[in-house]
C-alpha cells in the first residue's frame, strides 16, 4: 500500500507521484517553528495529528516533521544530519519520540525526558491462526517464518 501525505501548499508543486514521495518528510523545512522527529514509520497519522495539533496551538503553523526509524533519527541527532536523495537536512528536533531503551541511551541529548505512551508486546499471527501460536516458545518451531524491525530499523525475517 502506498501511502502520502498532503504536501504543504506552494507555487509550484513539482512532485511526481510515486517517485518524488518521500512520506517519512514532511512540512516545512525553512525556518520551522516546531521540529518534531518521530521514531518509526508512523507517517500514516502524520496528516491527522498535525493538523489536530495546528487547531489546538495556533501559534505553529509551520511545522516539520520525520518519522525515519528510531537508529536513523538517532544518529541524525548525534551527526547533526541526514541526506536524502540530494537534500541534507540539519534541523534539530525541538521533541523526539522514542522507545524508553533509545532515549535511555540518549539521554545526554535532552533537558527532559518524559514517557507518553505504554504498550503491550504482542505476536501477530496469519488470520485464524493455522499453526497454532501460543506464545514466544512457539516461534522458535521449525516451521515459522518470524518478521520483526531492528534496532536500525529494517525487517529482520527468520527462515
Amino acid at each position: 500500500m502506498t501511502h502520502s501525505n498532503t504536501p504543504p501548499q506552494s507555487s509550484v508543486m513539482f512532485t511526481v507521484p510515486g517517485i518524488d514521495n518521500v512520506p517519512d518528510l514532511f512540512g516545512d523545512i525553512n525556518d520551522p517553528q516546531l521540529v518534531i522527529f518521530f521514531a518509526g514509520n508512523q507517517f500514516m497519522c502524520i496528516d491527522d495529528l498535525l493538523a489536530e495539533f495546528k487547531k489546538a496551538y495556533p501559534q505553529y503553523q509551520r511545522v516539520f516533521a520525520e518519522t525515519l526509524p528510531p537508529g536513523i533519527l538517532a544518529k541524525q541527532i548525534a551527526g547533526g544530519s541526514v541526506t536524502v536523495g540530494n537534500m541534507r537536512i540539519t534541523l534539530k528536533p525541538d521533541v523526539f519520540t522514542a522507545g524508553k531503551g533509545l532515549i535511555d541511551q540518549m539521554a545526554d541529548s535532552f533537558t527532559h525526558t518524559e514517557p507518553y505512551a505504554y504498550n503491550n508486546l504482542a505476536i501477530m499471527v496469519q488470520k485464524g491462526n493455522p499453526k497454532n501460536i501460543k506464545g514466544f516458545i512457539d516461534l522458535a518451531k521449525a516451521d515459522i517464518r518470524v518478521s520483526m524491525p531492528n534496532p536500525a530499523g529494517r525487517y529482520w525475517q527468520a527462515d
